[in-house]
């Protein structure tokens, strides 16, 4: 258990550097800022939080260093990316442009139609007490201020308005469906960014496996560790949501891996010497499911991936026998099947994996580490098992 919360603690801890990471990004995009006299500086960018305020730091690379606050420009973008503008020192991202423009902030969403002043969609929560119970309810100013600026165009606004929620799927669809309407051009500045996205490939490499008893109890013939390497090879998939996160995504994967362990333990003693030999076959397919980070983006990316590790083990095969010589007698027990692996086992699973991107594929190589909670046994004795593993892979993008 202490080894469990070790993972779990190192996990988390992992977790949340990476989403400070996005918070504290260095200026490694290509991009350009925008002055208040709309001259447009090309630049390298990245945009941090300043650990005191909160308040949002531009940070821009050319032959020196320069930091910019909201009210200090107009705004920027990054080359093939976002575009944002400045707004009550805040940057807004730039959802859409036309007769009503939309931008977000975290998770609060911005209006603002013909150019006028941006009008903030706000919910809020209000407290009502009936028959002496409190409730927690949804306040619908935001809906109102909707139905106000987007009524003189969308004759079916009421039907639209029950399936709108303060997302950003949702909102931007509303915000669309009105440009289309006055039949003059927008921009859906991520248009051509998918909400989800799956790539797939193939992968192989090497597994170092252990199942390790560390009983004092345990029996005379059972070695302190068996240990084995084997070929692993399988169909990675990754999820990703490009449009909710550049960082974070859902990793899995078919792996396939056979593992056969042996070992040979001598006792010697006054009276005779036994010489222990057992095999052990695992035939194993494994799915971990794990959340994928991006520790940074461009040509070389590296992902830290942690979770839940699943192997269904659907054949298993096991053999141990004994020798026994007393002076010029040998004496061999029989041969028998001496432990128990259960068809599931679940763990945990971490790896760390650097990529290089092609305009088509991505090819990587990742190490990796996974423990198994759910102990094999022999006789009364639990044993834990154990892998780490080189893998190359080669992903569709």
């Amino acid at each position: 258990m202490v080894r469990v919360r070790t993972i779990l603690v190192a996990t988390l801890l992992a977790l949340q550097t990476v989403f400070s990471l996005e918070l504290h990004a260095q200026a490694s995009n290509d991009g350009y800022v925008v002055s208040h006299t709309h001259d447009t500086l090309h630049a390298k960018v990245g945009l941090r939080f300043d650990k005191g305020s909160q308040t949002q730091i531009l940070t821009v690379v050319t032959d020196k260093t320069t930091t910019y606050r909201p009210d200090e420009i107009n705004g920027f973008g990054i080359q093939r990316g976002k575009s944002y503008i400045s707004f009550e020192n805040k940057f807004l991202e730039i959802l859409v442009t036309g007769e009503i423009d939309l931008f977000r902030h975290k998770s609060d969403f911005y209006v603002r139609k013909n150019k006028g002043n941006i009008v903030k969609l706000e919910l809020k929560y209000v407290i009502k007490t009936i028959n002496g119970k409190t409730y927690k309810q949804q306040d619908t100013e935001w809906v109102a201020t909707v139905a106000q600026l987007f009524s003189d165009c969308l004759n079916n606004l009421d039907q639209l308005l029950l399936r709108v929620k303060l997302d950003e799927r949702t909102i931007t669809n509303l915000v669309k469906e009105y440009n289309h309407c006055t039949k003059k051009p927008f921009i859906e500045q991520k248009k051509n960014i998918p909400w989800t996205h799956l790539s797939y490939g193939i992968q192989a490499g090497f597994t170092q496996s252990q199942i390790t008893f560390k009983e004092k109890t345990k029996p005379d013939f059972l070695p302190e560790k068996y240990s084995t390497s084997s070929l692993t090879f399988g169909l990675p998939f990754l999820l990703s949501f490009p449009r909710s996160s550049e960082r974070v995504g859902i990793q899995s994967e078919i792996l396939f891996t056979k593992k056969n362990f042996s070992e040979r333990v001598v006792n010697i003693n006054s009276i005779d010497t036994r010489y222990h030999d057992s095999y052990i076959e695992i035939y194993s397919i494994s799915t971990p499911l794990m959340l994928s980070l991006n520790l940074n983006k461009g040509e070389y990316p590296i992902f830290l991936s942690a979770g839940t590790n699943f192997d269904f083990n659907f054949k298993i095969d096991s053999h141990q026998f004994s020798e026994i010589v007393y002076a010029n007698t040998v004496e061999v027990q029989p041969d028998r099947d001496f432990i128990k692996v259960p068809a599931f086992q679940m763990g945990f699973i971490g790896d760390i994996r650097i990529a290089h991107t092609f305009a088509w594929c991505s090819v990587g190589i990742a190490l990796r580490h996974t423990i198994s909670v759910t102990p094999v046994r022999v006789d009364a004795t639990n044993g834990t098992t154990n892998s780490t593993s080189i893998l190359f892979t080669l992903t569709r993008r």
